[in-house]
């Protein structure tokens, strides 16, 4: 039996000194801190985002750094095996989007009592309020050896091995003041340049402070370095007094900070901001043309409030090199399609990330090449190991960086992991993004029962599209707007907010956030609703309401152009189809129930007429995005349609 010293009281040194314990070593574990975990309290906003589910090669894929160092320990002691010591632990798991696996508490220090309870249930010896000063090493037949450790009140404490968990730079107020770099670099170790990662991005250019606190949703970014392309993504970001902020620009500065150092030359790093990463050019250039047609004998200042949020206007129509009071008839091709290229790619320049003190993790430490990957073990100081944060290693995160591993064997040989939560990188990637569904087919192939079927099931919402668009023609009732009034309508639209939630299992419908439930089917409202939904700011309107209840829920979206236009980035798109004659079919069926008289081939035709006029219409035509997946509903039964689309969901 030895003696095991285990420094650092965080996510690795628990996991390393419950492994030791577990191998039968007498373990002591010595935190600087009051409490364990201290760091792991926060991580994932309190929720604590344990692991991740992927599959090996998708971990792999997505280390950001040193990626081969970690084979033999991710292959000792893999995610599931950290799921099921936590579960046994008595902490139950869940798996949410992206397999980012959280307490079933939602709550972090769940997964600290878990942890603790290992620790007593195996006898680890806790030691808080204890800071280690140094570690203590000797020569024998020119190898040098660990044999101690002197704390800060100059009391020694003397073992056979010990394990370094004292994490990374960040977050210095929870104990990570970088003290294994420091005991790694006395004993003879390289350490790696260290750098802010996962961190505030600070912007050269003025007007970022006038947009502060302004978020954006569901936009992209580029991050380039002369001709040299660092990051691409997309998501949610947030502009700051410093720059921007948001789970966007977090996953870029990782990229930035990995790479600044090997740019050549005064090379500027730009950050291009798309603002509407939907429309190509091409559709963006049409939709400003139809947006200056109507408001044609407006001032430019005066016609932009349906392209973007009120606090961006000002410094988009500052950048255009447009005059604010220039009649938007007078607006030359030139300028538009500059104007175009500004709202694609608003350009800014990076000047450097913020502090360790609002970095998530540290990037850089202790150089690999100085430590056996395959026991953790230093190659210069026998029984001298480390683990987790404190390592050059680092990858992309789903939330906070999770250390943990495993020790076992004679002669103190031990494996260690260090988990960064990893997820797997998408264009699309956002920390915090939801899982959206988008189905699309002509009239009749069912997508409404579907949708709701499959919401169900996955525990998704369902949003009708429908009573939304009741919802604001209710809106416009109570407001006393015309119908006949087009600039009044879309001028009162602005005024509405209208989300869906579900209820013990009821949808709701809530029009600035009271339930309008029993007044969205009243024969006034549907009146209404025929007018209002044609106005193209109601549809521009709503569809922004739709986009920003599918960034912030998973949700299921229906209609004719879910997957082109209102959620051209979700994860899964289905184009939901079926025969003209077996849709002709289905409704006759519908009618005769109802003891109504029909015609099968009357049906037929008109349905073959709507799927002409939905595919040619100019605006949003009917049609399958790309990367859609086609489900012929001809000779499917409803139950298999929703397997077919729950199994694709996955």
């Amino acid at each position: 039996m030895s003696n095991v010293i285990v420094v650092g009281g965080g996510a690795a040194g628990m996991m390393a000194a419950i492994a030791a314990a577990k191998c039968g070593h007498n373990v002591t574990l010595l935190e600087k801190n009051e409490k364990l975990g201290k760091k792991l309290f926060i991580t994932g906003k309190g929720r604590c985002n344990v692991t991740n589910g992927a599959d090996m090669d998708v971990l792999f894929q997505n280390v950001c750094t040193n990626e081969k160092f970690l084979y033999s320990a991710f292959y000792s002691f893999d995610n599931t095996q950290v799921c099921d010591l936590i579960e046994q632990a008595g902490c139950p798991l869940k798996t949410e989007r992206g397999d980012r696996v959280f307490p079933v508490s939602d709550h972090s220090s769940d997964v600290i009592a878990a942890l603790q309870r290992e620790l007593h249930k195996y006898h680890v010896d806790i030691h808080l309020h204890t800071e280690v000063k140094k570690i203590l090493t000797k020569e024998s037949d020119d190898n040098i050896f660990f044999y101690g450790v002197e704390c800060t009140d100059h009391k020694k404490l003397t073992a056979d091995a010990c394990i370094i968990c004292t994490g990374g730079c960040s977050y210095a107020a929870t104990g990570s003041t970088g003290d294994g770099y420091r005991f790694a670099e006395e004993t003879g170790h390289k350490v790696t340049e260290r750098r802010p990662a996962l961190v505030p991005l600070e912007i050269r250019e003025s007007w970022c402070k006038a947009l502060m606190g302004l978020s954006l949703k569901n936009v992209e970014i580029r991050m380039q370095c002369g001709k040299k392309t660092w990051y691409e993504g997309f998501g949610e970001m947030l502009f700051t007094h410093f720059g921007v902020s948001g789970p966007l620009i977090l996953s870029a500065s990782s990229f930035y900070s990995k790479n600044i150092s090997k740019r050549k030359g005064d090379d500027e790093v730009k950050l291009f901001l798309d603002l509407k990463p939907a429309l190509t050019p091409e559709q963006l250039d049409k939709r400003l043309l139809r947006d200056f047609e109507e408001a044609k004998n407006k001032q430019f200042k005066n016609a932009l409030d349906h392209l973007f949020p009120a606090k961006l206007i000002p410094v988009m129509i500052e950048l255009s090199g447009i005059s604010p009071e220039k009649k938007v008839n007078e607006i030359s091709r030139e300028e538009r399609k500059a104007f175009g290229m500004l709202i694609k790619a608003l350009p800014m320049t990076v000047t450097g990330t913020r502090s360790f003190a609002e970095a998530i993790i540290t990037q850089g430490g202790i150089s690999v090449k100085d430590i056996n990957p395959s026991t953790m073990e230093s190659r210069l100081v026998k029984h001298l190991y480390f683990a987790g944060e404190v390592l050059d290693l680092d990858a992309m995160t789903g939330g906070f960086n999770l250390v943990y591993g495993t020790f076992g064997g004679r002669k103190h040989t031990i494996n260690f992991l260090k988990n960064r939560i990893i997820k797997k990188i998408r264009r699309k990637e956002d920390m915090n993004m939801s899982f959206n569904v988008a189905i699309d087919g002509p009239a009749g192939a069912g997508k409404s029962t579907i949708a709701r079927a499959v919401a169900k099931k996955k525990g998704f919402i369902y949003v009708d599209t429908g009573a939304m668009y009741r919802a604001m023609a209710l809106f416009m009732l109570r407001e006393g707007v015309d119908p006949a009034d087009a600039a009044a309508i879309a001028d009162k639209c602005k005024e509405a907010d209208i989300t869906i939630q579900y209820v013990d299992g009821e949808q709701v419908v809530l029009l600035n956030g009271e339930n309008v439930n029993a007044y969205l089917r009243t024969e006034e409202v549907g009146n209404m609703a025929s007018t209002t939904s044609a106005q193209p700011a109601v549809r521009t309107k709503l569809v922004e309401l739709q986009q920003a209840l599918a960034a912030k829920s998973d949700v299921i979206m229906d209609g004719r152009d879910i997957g082109t236009v209102v959620l051209p980035h979700a994860q899964v798109k289905i184009y939901l189809t079926a025969s003209s004659m077996v849709r002709a079919k289905r409704r006759y069926d519908e009618l005769i129930a109802k003891g109504e008289s029909c015609d099968l081939e009357k049906i037929r035709q008109d349905i073959e007429d709507r799927d002409y006029r939905d595919m040619h219409r100019e605006t949003s035509p009917l049609k399958q995005a790309e990367d859609a997946v086609l489900v012929d509903t001809s000779d499917m039964t409803i139950e298999q349609v929703i397997d077919r689309i729950v199994a694709l969901i996955g």
